[in-house]
């Protein structure tokens, strides 16, 4: 049998890494695989397996690129240790930082690598730091034919045409529906749910990238024509300044700040509509998790993934991508913005489309059922 190390950085949060736990708790229970993590945090996803941690520890003081800078070449050393000790088959990585530990240890080593790319590595918005991971990773990959697993068919042309890697996979976001559903109908305990007021909500880390300070300024627009509120469910480093955005345009009595949920799905189903206003991504899970959950959807068509989720708009609304600026209270909307505020106004005020997109999704998102995904990680783990 087939032995297999997962490494990611922790399982405190992030969307790869409960979409990859969520795939390993789906594999047989006598498949020989484990994860391992570099960092000691919070297990924040539920896992079948202890993980195996290499022990690294960022303290606050320390920025985030030097502790990543420092964690390179000594994750390299740690893990080719675990390595050697171990011998796992193959070794797959999720995200920039393990994708260079994984490479070069595997080379040290010679257990097969394997890179998981879950978002689009040249978007538009990336940081540079990240983009250089990107590029040497990807560059060794092409020099090293190591396969790539991704999770967008768009990330697939991108990969292999601009670094003409001859072994890409994709996977769809492994989704467990019977969870997700079972998980949406849990009852709510928050008084800001027991309303008749239709509710918009958003998921997702509350971080540069995902552009919910447009999502604020848009529903501070709609709500001069439409009594609603808005859920932002998710936490980071940008909430104090989405907080004091809420304030500045004076609708903090009508929005909810949930931070990191454990069940989302329950908070999203009893919603009216689904907003994501992400400025680049790849194949975001919230997106299809809505779907599941049966919330219609209004999305930036931002790079990469909404659009191919939403099949061009058949399984939702996508409206113009959204940009990096970061807009005061009191600067008018966007050309980016008006368009989502009209999207937004037209789901509100239809039934009929928001039933439709409802129905049509039920029919839809078994692509995404977490035993034919799991088995597809399998698959290429077997193929030696």
């Amino acid at each position: 049998m087939v032995k297999v190390f997962i490494i990611m950085s922790n399982l405190f949060g992030g969307g790869a890494e409960r979409v990859m736990t969520d795939a390993f708790n789906h594999f047989p229970d006598d498949y020989d695989a484990r994860i391992v993590t570099l960092d000691d945090t919070i297990i924040r996803y539920p896992i079948k397996k202890e993980p195996i941690s290499l022990h690294f520890f960022r303290r606050e003081w320390l920025p985030q690129t030097i502790y990543c800078l420092w964690k390179i070449p000594a994750g390299i050393v740690k893990y080719s240790l675990l390595l050697r000790k171990e011998k796992p088959d193959v070794s797959l990585s999720l995200l920039p930082v393990e994708n260079i530990v994984n490479i070069l240890a595997c080379r040290i080593i010679g257990t097969k690598a394997i890179l998981s790319i879950r978002n689009n590595p040249f978007g538009r918005y990336i940081d540079p730091f990240s983009y250089q991971l990107y590029n040497l990773s990807l560059n060794l990959c092409k020099m090293w034919e190591i396969p790539v697993i991704t999770n967008s068919q768009e990330i697939a042309s991108l990969l292999s045409v601009k670094y003409t890697i001859k072994q890409v996979h994709v996977i769809p976001n492994p989704k467990d529906l019977e969870t997700i559903n079972n998980h949406a109908d849990e009852p709510i305990d928050e008084e800001f749910f027991n309303t008749d007021v239709p509710i918009i909500i958003t998921v997702g880390r509350l971080v540069e990238i995902k552009g919910q300070w447009h999502l604020l300024r848009v529903f501070a627009e709609l709500q001069k024509s439409n009594k609603c509120k808005l859920v932002l469910c998710g936490d980071g480093d940008l909430r104090d300044k989405l907080e004091a955005l809420a304030h500045e345009l004076h609708i903090v009595n009508d929005v909810l700040f949930l931070g990191w949920c454990e069940n989302p799905h329950k908070y999203v189903k009893k919603s009216t509509i689904f907003a994501y206003t992400s400025l680049v991504d790849a194949l975001p899970s919230a997106v299809i998790e809505a779907l599941i959950v049966g919330c219609p959807i209004v999305s930036a068509d931002c790079d990469y993934g909404p659009r191919e989720i939403l099949h061009d708009g058949e399984y939702g609304i996508l409206s113009m991508a959204l940009n990096k600026e970061n807009f005061s209270a009191s600067e008018p909307l966007t050309l980016a913005e008006l368009e989502l505020l009209a999207n937004i106004k037209l789901l509100l005020e239809n039934d009929n489309l928001r039933k439709s997109y409802i129905e049509m999704s039920r029919a839809y998102i078994d692509i995404y059922d977490i035993k034919k995904t799991a088995s597809k990680y399998i698959d290429i783990f077997n193929c030696r």
